[in-house]
């Protein structure tokens, strides 16, 4: 029985046909040469106001600054990228900012960035789902400032980078604007609402600006990391005022965002780890999504029961790091701590290989409330196989300490770029965004044409995506090809 589609064109959830949510239109809107409409409803305070027919104009007013419905409108030959916005309203004529009652507060830079989000930037996004879930979280930034600034210089960022190539400046805005001043705003906002003890500031704006200014920093491209001090910023949020609950508005959104970037962190360098704290509460809220085994991890685009095997590869390598300083163990301690760390790696190991012989027989399982097309689950399982190597590959290199070109390690290195190179062409709303990750690792060693390969595949997703942080993976390669030795940049840097 094929799934309900949740995401469906505005003309198949009106006739209640199943959509099969093609882009830019779909199958049944191409067949009967109507133009295919995508709809994303903006609810103010968890709901959206009910039309009604008999109103006052004072009324249809106050309706309209309280909601808005946007429609996406993506016809036969238009680009998604390039797409409509159109307001549901009589009046054909007005100017979209005009027509952007909801935002009628906000400057024209302002109006311009959203509009930037809505259209561009929320499509770096996995799937459909997704963006449509990263915007309902935009009438949550109307009442939270710093969310509203953080949302506006992310935009700002991506704006810059389609207009100004060049990765060293910082990208200056219209009007001589540049991001970091609108970013600047957000986090001197975020201050006094964290301080304000007369207000009670909605927990979910103020996680959703966190998550932005972690996400901004590390889209940057910034050679330093700067994105560390937000991701503790969030988890002192989450141990202060708790997680907030997944059926509520931008809570699934958060839940999933912190526990995929905890989990790929863990393989980077951080001097400041605090591996207690983590035990007593970033673990359990790790373990509580990895208990889903095999349930594919739309957000993070790989299986659930992976973040467990990241975050287990993290803490071996700390304890691996910490067995070879003499300062902590000496003499006998040091034998058999260095032989439990063998037996927990190869453990580990154990465990990610025979995840990939459970995924490789077809046994990933999809969410119930996802809908993927054949090709949209074809391209999630090649990402969640790419990740699964990587895992792998940080296992043997960095565990095991095996060599780069040994026969193992350059086995995961092709068992990464194989499976990417069967999901060309790069696009966006699909798991394209999120294979940087594996990519990078990958290319940390690959040897002769493989490096060619990574490159040309980092190239193909900068060119598609715009995104920065793709560029500096290109020249921490680069220079690692040449000087091998020096990993302190590969340490540090996180390729989101």
């Amino acid at each position: 029985m094929p799934l309900r589609s949740h995401h469906g064109c505005a003309r198949c959830k009106q006739r209640r046909q199943k959509c099969d949510e093609k882009r830019p239109s779909c199958t049944r809107c191409t067949e009967a040469a109507v133009t295919c409409e995508y709809v994303i409803t903006l609810k103010w305070d968890g709901r959206v106001p009910r039309k009604q027919e008999q109103a006052s104009s004072r009324q249809r007013r106050a309706r309209k600054s309280a909601s808005t419905t946007w429609r996406i409108c993506s016809g036969e030959g238009r680009s998604p990228p390039n797409a409509r916005l159109l307001m549901n309203t009589s009046e054909k004529g007005l100017d979209l900012i005009k027509k952007v009652d909801a935002f009628n507060g906000l400057c024209f830079r302002d109006k311009l960035l959203l509009n930037h989000f809505i259209t561009t930037v929320s499509m770096l996004m996995s799937h459909t789902s997704l963006r449509d879930q990263a915007c309902q979280i935009l009438p949550v930034a109307l009442e939270t400032p710093s969310l509203l600034y953080a949302t506006l210089a992310f935009s700002a960022l991506h704006l810059s980078t389609l207009v100004n190539d060049d990765y060293s400046g910082n990208g200056s805005l219209m009007c001589g604007t540049p991001a970091e001043d609108i970013l600047a705003s957000s986090i001197t906002h975020l201050r006094q609402e964290l301080n304000d003890k007369n207000t009670t500031t909605n927990t979910t704006g103020l996680l959703h600006t966190v998550k932005t200014l972690c996400l901004f920093e590390i889209y940057s491209g910034k050679y330093d990391s700067s994105w560390r001090a937000h991701l503790k910023g969030a988890r002192a949020l989450l141990q202060t005022r708790g997680l907030v609950p997944t059926n509520q508005l931008g809570g699934w959104l958060i839940s999933r965002w912190y526990i995929s970037i905890e989990a790929l962190s863990a393989v980077t360098k951080d001097e400041n780890r605090d591996e207690e704290q983590k035990k007593k509460f970033i673990y359990p809220i790790i373990d509580a999504v990895a208990t889903h085994g095999s349930v594919l991890d739309i957000y993070a685009g790989y299986s659930s029961d992976l973040h467990l095997a990241f975050r287990d590869i993290g803490h071996l390598m700390q304890q691996y790091a910490s067995v070879r300083t003499p300062k902590y163990y000496c003499g006998d301690d040091i034998l058999t701590e260095f032989l439990i760390h063998c037996d927990e790696c190869i453990e580990i190991e154990y465990r990610v290989e025979k995840m990939i012989r459970r995924d490789r027989n077809g046994k990933l399982q999809i969410p119930p409330e996802i809908s993927l097309s054949p090709d949209e689950l074809r391209m999630f399982a090649a990402c969640n196989t790419a990740y699964q190597y990587s895992a792998l590959l940080h296992i043997r290199r960095r565990l095991h300490n095996m060599d780069s070109d040994s026969e193992q390690v350059q086995q995961c290195v092709r068992g990464v770029l194989d499976t990417v190179c069967e999901v060309r062409p790069v696009s966006v709303l699909s798991p394209w965004i999120l294979l940087t990750t594996p990519i990078f690792t990958a290319g940390c060693d690959a040897i002769d044409q493989d490096r060619d390969t990574v490159k040309t595949l980092l190239q193909e997703l900068y060119t598609v995506l715009r995104i920065r942080n793709v560029l500096r993976a290109i020249k921490i390669l680069e220079e690692h090809w040449k000087w091998p030795y020096d990993c302190t940049d590969i340490a540090n840097f996180l390729p989101f």
